[in-house]
């Protein structure tokens, strides 16, 4: 595959109970003033974990392959998906998820669920689990809020822990200031940080390169 953008969604998608939940999510839905889609009451209960992505990363794939763009989404199941094995150094992954400012973690918007949270190694190993070649040369950026502030931020720790595993040939990067997961009507997504998104990515620089 060539210059393909893999969504990574470091949870399991639920079946099941999956379609009540998405209307609840859906139902939840509405438009801003500047005619952007947005949740109208973000403390809602919505989902199991992971399956909000499942509505934001349907947007984001249909506005990405209306430009053009070879976009597909990834799911952890526990087996190897060839969507990762395939990957080319031109390709990049978006790990999904949110996250605070300093955190170990990412997390899923699920009211009262504790396995909403996943720390950085675990997301690592999730993602590697599912087909993430060690040879990698591609970019992973970590799509999720202020993924490199704080004294040691997310996508620091996920980076060193993914460096130390031997992947070493890819780019990591993090993202200052709480992101849009939706893309606007121009095809971008923008940062709270003030622009878009792509202005407050930041290259992450594994602390064994450092060393090295």
């Amino acid at each position: 595959m060539i210059d393909t953008t893999i969504l990574f969604v470091p949870w399991q998608k639920s079946l099941g109970s999956a379609d009540s939940s998405m209307s609840k999510f859906a139902f939840n839905l509405g438009m801003d003033d500047e005619g952007r889609v947005r949740l109208k009451n973000p403390q809602m209960a919505r989902s199991p974990e992971g399956m909000e992505y499942e509505y934001k990363n349907n947007a984001w794939i249909k506005s990405g392959r209306s430009r053009g763009k070879t976009i597909y989404e990834v799911w952890y199941s526990g087996s190897m998906s060839v969507m990762l094995l395939g990957l080319t150094g031109s390709s990049q992954i978006y790990v999904r998820g949110h996250c605070l400012v300093g955190s170990p973690t990412v997390f899923s918007k699920s009211t009262g669920n504790p396995h909403g949270h996943l720390k950085f190694n675990e997301v690592a190993d999730r993602l590697i689990d599912t087909g993430l070649r060690v040879d990698f040369s591609g970019k992973i950026k970590c799509y999720n809020c202020h993924s490199a502030e704080g004294i040691v931020p997310f996508a620091q720790l996920f980076a060193d822990y993914l460096y130390d595993k031997g992947y070493k040939q890819c780019t990591y990067y993090g993202y200052e200031g709480a992101l849009e997961s939706l893309p606007d009507t121009d095809g971008h997504k923008y940062s709270t940080a003030g622009g878009r998104a792509s202005k407050y990515r930041t290259q992450i620089i594994p602390k064994g390169l450092k060393k090295s």
